[in-house]
């Protein structure tokens, strides 16, 4: 079967249910993990033994080892990508571990479904279980849990929740866009697992690989059609609480500290860390130019911390100013799309 370069963008943020507090075994490895070595390279042949633990995490879940070898590539778009047929992902950010992890399941998903998990009508399984396992591998999923939910229930509550709907996934996604269909992807498959568990997960995606249809899967592996799981699932939204959330993203540190001086010329990087996931915008304002730092650079190390590296050495004795939002109308937003006030971040360096 011939597949495309499949786009995932990798957007997410998310969480812990009342009705998810999923045992560790229902989320976490099979019984019997597959022992693993040198299964992701660049272009040019070398390894890259930082993800193998990745792979280690997703074999174990998925019970396979298929794929067994994976290129990774790098992009600088918007949208990381993955290419069933060569088994290749290009990654947004380099080093990033949840996308890492995110393109690489689907992947696994892939092969394990034989490429059924491509189809339009099966895309939101697809997305929704790599965003769950992305976030889990990279330490996020308890903010994703609660986050997805409560997105999830306000979808419910504007009438934007059907199951034709999220099988219509290319539309559903322009419509609502990636943020609000990632979340609720993942939060049905999240209650999938709560309810029925790993091994049930698992021994449905093998299914479609031959039936090509959930439905039908659905029935023989968890005993009740997909219309039912479905209506169970949005019957726990409307009687599961949303989640408190801080109600206006603020920064929670920055490095260097804001009104620090002294600070050293020979960083190799500056940060701000948020107090709660965020949007990947980026509406950093610096000066460029030969300052050592400029917003072009900047990219999302996590849903929280965003990182400007340093090029060519900041200046001795010199005042910066970066600008946290802008008044031009561009303004920093966490996950739940509360805007962030502009906020400015200055320091001082050393001579």
């Amino acid at each position: 079967m011939k597949t495309t370069y499949t786009m995932a963008i990798c957007a997410l943020a998310f969480v812990n249910l009342s009705y998810a507090s999923t045992p560790p075994s229902e989320v976490g490895p099979s019984d019997s993990p597959v022992v693993s070595t040198a299964h992701y390279h660049d272009l040019h042949g070398n390894s890259l033994e930082a993800f193998e633990p990745i792979w280690q995490t997703l074999a174990d879940f998925m019970g396979t080892t298929t794929p067994d070898e994976i290129t990774v590539t790098y992009g600088g778009g918007p949208q990381s990508m993955f290419n069933p047929d060569f088994d290749r992902i290009l990654v947004q950010i380099p080093g990033s571990e949840r996308l890492v992890a995110h393109e690489t399941a689907h992947l696994f998903i892939c092969h394990m479904t034989q490429f059924a998990s491509l189809e339009e009508q099966h895309r939101f399984i697809d997305e929704g279980l790599a965003s769950v396992l992305g976030n889990k591998i990279s330490g996020s999923l308890e903010h994703y849990r609660k986050d997805s939910h409560n997105i999830a229930v306000d979808q419910l509550e504007l009438g934007q929740l059907t199951l034709d709907q999220l099988q219509k996934w290319k539309t559903y996604r322009a419509e609502q866009g990636p943020w609000k269909a990632y979340n609720v992807a993942s939060n049905f498959v999240l209650y999938v697992l709560d309810t029925y568990g790993r091994d049930k997960l698992i021994e449905l995606l093998g299914d479609l690989a031959e039936s090509r249809d959930l439905g039908v899967s659905s029935e023989a592996v968890l005993g009740a059609t997909l219309d039912v799981v479905f209506a169970d699932w949005l019957e726990t939204l409307k009687t599961t609480p949303k989640f408190a959330l801080p109600d206006e993203p603020a920064v929670l540190e920055a490095s260097p500290a804001h009104g620090s001086v002294d600070v050293s010329t020979d960083l190799e990087e500056i940060s701000v860390t948020f107090n709660t996931f965020m949007f990947f915008d980026i509406c950093a304002q610096t000066e460029c130019g030969d300052s050592g730092i400029c917003h072009e650079h900047a990219r999302w190390e996590s849903h929280q911390r965003l990182v400007i590296p340093v090029v060519g050495g900041l200046r001795p004795n010199h005042r910066y100013q970066i600008g946290l939002g802008s008044a031009d109308g561009c303004l920093f937003k966490s996950s739940s799309g509360v805007e962030m006030p502009v906020t400015e971040w200055e320091f001082v360096t050393g001579p």
